[in-house]
């Protein structure tokens, strides 16, 4: 299952306020009001949304994912600056099917990308085993317990980076179904504007390489494509991870380098433009060197594919290629 959010609008703050849960989980139901709906919309919710676009959950970040009694209370004393609360709820129809490890992950990851640096912290009934169990399976530790209006809460928390249970669940492997080939296909339109790539001054389909794909559960959150040289080397072609700050495109690297060493070849090559600077500042930390600066190569590759845009990141100005490679031969 793939997700995506968008923004809550009076329409979706409605249907989440009529949402109806059963005993002893009725304690979170909204009802409509004004209020609530103002609540809804005040910015700091968010929508999630399936692939098939159905509203599923809703998570929100900040003030709104605190309970206010525990501020009386100095639950939310420490950290400061340096902590993100957060709050999510599941459509009911959604709860207690073991949906819920793959939509948090889903949730941490955005807040993640979103406010890199800093510990996510929660508010939780205590009476909710169900959701505290899942929580603590992906790292997070009580706090601290307060009681508001009879009703005993518990904040937990969990360090940026401590994505364990993210990472036990993350899997590379070949595309197995044709929904797997669609997804990788659309990926290949928006981050490359198509199926081919040049490298080199020779066009390659990324539907002809050999491809890896990375699943949580069964949302596919990041691809890779590469291919065998004849020179004893491995050219990775493409590398795509979804969502950022928790390993999945060093997972995806990992798996190409393992596939290479199988097949026997002595280094993981790859091309980039002069303006991928994170890509190159990505590779570099992963042990990869500079080894050629081929100037004026993508002026060339335009002529072969126009679609190749004249000013990337940062808006600079894309007219060379970059080779990187790391040796597998090396101790």
């Amino acid at each position: 299952m793939n997700f995506t959010t968008d923004e809550i609008n009076r329409e979706r703050a409605i249907e989440i306020a009529n949402w109806s849960y059963g005993s002893p989980y009725d304690f979170y139901n909204i009802g409509v009001s004004e209020e609530a709906i103002a609540e809804l919309m005040n910015g700091s919710y968010r929508a999630v949304y399936s692939d098939d676009w159905q509203m599923i959950g809703f998570y929100c970040t900040g003030d709104s994912a605190q309970v206010a009694t525990g501020h009386a209370l100095f639950a939310y004393d420490h950290g400061g600056d340096e902590v993100i609360d957060f709050g999510l709820g599941m459509r009911p129809d959604w709860t207690g099917k073991g949906r819920g490890s793959s939509f948090l992950a889903f949730v941490l990851a955005v807040i993640v990308a979103n406010h890199p640096g800093h510990a996510l912290r929660l508010t939780v009934a205590v009476f909710n085993q169900r959701a505290i169990r899942l929580y603590q399976k992906f790292g997070f530790r009580t706090v601290i317990q307060f009681d508001r209006k009879g009703t005993l809460f518990q904040t937990m928390k969990m360090r940026d980076g401590d994505f364990e249970k993210i990472r036990v669940e993350l899997q590379i492997q070949h595309p197995q179904t044709e929904r797997d080939r669609m997804k990788i296909s659309e990926l290949w339109e928006a981050e490359w504007g198509g199926d081919r790539m040049v490298s080199r001054g020779h066009v390659y389909r990324l539907p002809d390489l050999i491809q890896r794909v990375a699943k949580v559960e069964d949302a596919l959150v990041g691809a890779t494509t590469y291919r065998l040289d004849d020179n004893g080397g491995c050219e990775l072609m493409s590398l795509n991870a979804l969502r950022q700050g928790i390993g999945i495109g060093t997972a995806l690297l990992h798996s190409v380098e393992d596939e290479a060493k199988k097949a026997g070849c002595r280094r993981v090559w790859l091309i980039t433009s002069n303006d991928n600077l994170e890509a190159i500042r990505f590779y570099q930390r992963r042990g990869y060197r500079i080894t050629a600066v081929y100037p004026g190569a993508i002026d060339q590759a335009r002529s072969i594919k126009p679609a190749i845009p004249h000013i990337g990141d940062h808006g600079i100005e894309i007219h060379d290629e970059i080779e990187l490679a790391k040796s597998l031969t090396e101790v």
